[in-house]
């Protein structure tokens, strides 16, 4: 691998949560004038801002995210650009077909909706997702991993997982 890009947003106080999920609060617990070293206190979900949803997040009989090989998690990338679709869009296997043809099996599929722009808003909850026959054809091309700015792969917002 040439370079690595770093896809995360910081974790601060106060970020966007999905509905329900704990919020965020970063505080200071350790100072180096008083104890020598800086600590900071965490409180979140495990599922806050820049996240892997591991297959045990939906289902306890399915790996849980320390069972995961981390190569999954790092390599070549394609990006499927699907920006421009409107709130609740599905994304289908026709929109991918660009991307799929380009990608090799082990690879890793980024999907461009443009929908950063929302972030910390409740337009957010609102985004495209991946239809059922488009993650099918995704896992037959033999992707690795899905990377998505959303807070899921799936609707959010009442929608069906």
């Amino acid at each position: 691998m040439e370079s690595w890009l770093d896809l995360s947003v910081p974790v601060v106080t106060g970020m966007p949560v999905y509905p329900g999920d704990p919020e965020v609060e970063v505080s200071r617990a350790l100072r180096v004038a008083e104890h020598g070293v800086n600590v900071l206190r965490l409180h979140m979900g495990s599922q806050s801002g820049t996240h892997v949803d591991a297959p045990y997040h939906v289902d306890e009989a399915w790996p849980t995210l320390d069972d995961l090989p981390l190569d999954r998690f790092a390599g070549s990338a394609v990006v499927a650009d699907v920006r421009g679709l409107p709130a609740r869009a599905p994304i289908t296997p026709d929109l991918l077909s660009p991307a799929l043809g380009l990608l090799r099996p082990g690879s890793i599929l980024l999907l461009a909706t443009g929908w950063s722009r929302y972030w910390g808003t409740e337009d957010y909850l609102a985004h495209p997702w991946l239809t059922p026959e488009a993650a099918e054809t995704v896992v037959a091309a033999g992707v690795l991993t899905v990377g998505i700015v959303s807070p899921s792969v799936d609707g959010s917002a009442g929608a069906a997982f």
